[in-house]
């Protein structure tokens, strides 16, 4: 979930990796009152704590709501390109529906995600340490012996 708020100017996200900050930006003329209208060639970046960042590009429409001026259905389509940390070679793709309320001087454009990321495997610290502390005892392991094999040969 994305919610852009008018109050204080800024935004905040919820999901399955943590809570995030969203940025976009696109050129948009706001339709008249009870027509839609279409943008591409937008960008987005969220940014998660610990540094993580994902971003890529947007492309969306606005749909009048009837009956409520205003307001408008709201559809984006963002296409990953990248990002750092755990996003780090990510790609994929994922929609935002919601509504836009432009009845206010800030619009408030609130969004549910869904989408699949293709996120490269990156083992965690733990698993890092088990490999090193296995590494360490083959080679550990292979000294030891060789060091048998030595001395039996000098008896």
């Amino acid at each position: 979930m994305v919610s852009f708020s008018p109050l204080t100017a800024t935004t905040s996200g919820a999901s399955n990796f943590g809570a995030f900050g969203p940025s976009q930006a696109h050129c948009l003329v706001p339709p008249p009152p009870g027509v839609g209208s279409s943008y591409t060639g937008g960008s987005f970046s969220f940014a998660f704590d610990l540094g993580d960042e994902l971003f890529g590009t947007t492309a969306g429409e606005l749909v009048a709501i009837a009956g409520m001026p205003g307001y408008f259905d709201s559809f984006v389509h963002y296409v990953v390109t990248g990002g750092t940390g755990r996003f780090l070679g990510a790609s994929g793709a994922f929609e935002g529906v919601g509504v836009l309320n432009r009845t206010v001087p800030r619009p408030i454009n609130s969004l549910t995600l869904a989408g699949e990321l293709d996120l490269p495997a990156v083992p965690e610290p733990a698993t890092w340490a088990l490999m090193i502390a296995g590494f360490g005892l083959a080679g550990a392991s292979l000294r030891r012996r060789r060091a048998l094999i030595a001395e039996g040969i000098a008896t």
